[in-house]
């Protein structure tokens, strides 16, 4: 009605044009209210875990504005993208306001193939090496294959690089020292007179022992924030007077409990996680360590942890 709180966007689609892969460009949206009553907001639903919006719920009074940061990664390689951000309101016509960031992401670098996936790898033929090609992107000016620096998210995946024709070549080794289980990680590439510049290499190992797990990781799904969720798996193939250290949680450490129960043969990890916002998509690892009977030696045991941080 007249007297009702009335919503309204100044810029409802915001086009970033063309972008390098994979940075973070901001985005403010400023939503106003020309009504006569206060009008509520709430954070309804975004469509890419690749965008961040810092925001939750408010009331704008009549003849306020409020603003609305996001934030959106653009994806790893040349494409078009586009985020929706929805809002719930109780503007009577409408209860559902849809935001929207548009854009191209081109390259610098390009990388062929765009990630590294050893497979089931057995921990006996470790280390073991895959070479991915990298070329000049859209973005690329003439030294874009020189001077490239690479950092890697685990000590035991690095990389090096060698020069070929018209193209580098980049070798990426999977130690002899990686866990058992599934491990996601991650190579950067830099260039430290292009700061604004990034290409990220995702890279994937099963390695196979001694040892195995069911279910091979402890994948909580959709877990609205302030509930608890909780998943188990078994690890198989242990001998009398093995022992089980948790080494790490990784980043979950403050949302993440872990029991471990040792029974005949084999040791069951219960994992309860408890998110407090909505933190969207959470992909991280229990590290775990067996240690053998005699004492002398250890096994390194990676479970992944997943989960959707958000309400339903």
């Amino acid at each position: 009605s007249g007297n009702g709180p009335r919503a309204s966007v100044t810029q409802p689609i915001v086009d970033l044009g063309t972008v390098p892969c994979g940075i973070q460009s901001p985005v403010t949206f400023a939503i106003s209210n020309h009504g006569r009553a206060p009008l509520s907001l709430r954070l309804a639903h975004v469509t890419c875990t690749c965008t961040i919006v810092d925001f939750k719920e408010t009331v704008v009074p009549p003849g306020g504005t409020t603003f609305i940061h996001a934030s959106v990664r653009s994806p790893d390689y040349d494409s078009d993208f586009g985020v929706q951000i929805q809002l719930a309101t109780n503007d009577p016509q409408h209860l559902a306001m849809d935001l929207g960031i548009n854009g191209k992401s081109a390259s610098y670098v390009l990388a062929t193939p765009g990630s590294v996936d050893f497979g089931d790898m057995p921990s006996a033929s470790l280390p073991e090496s895959q070479d991915v090609s990298l070329y000049r992107g859209r973005l690329a000016t003439a030294d874009a294959l020189s001077h490239i620096e690479v950092s890697s998210d685990c000590p035991y995946v690095h990389a090096t690089i060698r020069a070929g024709v018209g193209q580098r070549v980049m070798s990426v080794v999977l130690g002899k020292d990686a866990p058992l289980g599934i491990t996601r990680t991650a190579l950067h590439l830099h260039w430290p007179s292009r700061t604004k510049y990034e290409l990220r290499i995702p890279v994937v190992v099963n390695v196979v022992g001694e040892y195995s797990v069911k279910p091979s990781s402890l994948d909580f799904g959709v877990t609205p924030p302030g509930t608890s969720v909780t998943r188990q798996c078994r690890i198989s193939g242990l001998k009398d007077g093995d022992a089980v250290e948790i080494l790490s949680l990784g980043h979950s450490a403050d949302l993440l409990k872990v029991h471990v129960a040792l029974g005949k043969g084999s040791v069951v990890v219960r994992g309860t996680i408890t998110p407090q916002s909505e933190l969207g998509v959470i992909d991280d690892a229990v590290r775990l360590r067996i240690v053998h009977a005699h004492g002398t030696s250890y096994t390194n045991f990676n479970i992944p942890v997943l989960a959707f941080a958000r309400r339903n």
